[in-house]
């Protein structure tokens, strides 16, 4: 028998976008959910 005292995960809500893609530029910096921060590139 096992028992588990861990809560089960809660699933992810995906928020909604703050910003639209068409509103960013070359060179911007984004932040993403799981890879952090970076500089938009639209190569």
């Amino acid at each position: 028998m096992v028992i588990s005292l861990n809560k089960p995960d809660k699933k992810r809500r995906r928020r909604k976008s703050a910003i639209l893609l068409d509103d960013l530029k070359k060179g911007d910096y984004v932040v993403h959910e799981d890879y952090g921060v970076g500089i938009f590139d639209c190569d």
